[in-house]
């Protein structure tokens, strides 16, 4: 059995490879799904402040899981976005840009990323993007 690498870039907005976290808003990442043989997965991301950074520019980046379809609607339903799960904290006042990477949790049938400049206030735009790392059985 082999074991191989592959990259997903996470897009947002329909395909662009970044998106702008809004001034004291979110963002949320179009729909992605690892590969059934994926068996672990990292993501990287960064953010980059579009202005001269503050103390209070930081962005959360939130997974927000979908195991399918848990009522029968057909559509895949995404936890809410303040029921996600925390996966880092991204300090443009510390370092600009900033980037981390994290561990995601497997196996999920979709997941999504959003972007959280709300609780902390940004006071700039903030340029953000991420790609995801899978170990692939096969």
């Amino acid at each position: 059995m082999a074991i191989t690498r592959h990259e997903t870039q996470v897009t947002w907005n329909s395909g662009s490879n970044s998106a702008t976290c809004p001034t004291a808003g979110s963002v949320i990442s179009d729909a992605i799904t690892l590969d059934e043989t994926c068996f672990q997965a990292q993501i990287h991301f960064k953010a980059d402040n579009q202005g001269t950074p503050d103390a209070d520019d930081q962005v959360l980046m939130w997974l927000l899981n979908s195991g399918g379809d848990p009522d029968g609607s057909a559509t895949a339903e995404y936890d809410s976005d303040l029921g996600g799960l925390r996966l880092a904290v991204m300090d443009t006042a510390g370092n600009n840009p900033f980037q981390r990477t994290a561990d995601l949790p497997v196996p999920q049938k979709t997941l999504q990323i959003r972007a959280d400049g709300e609780e902390y206030t940004t006071t700039q735009a903030i340029v953000v993007s991420a790609t995801i790392t899978e170990q692939r059985s096969g």
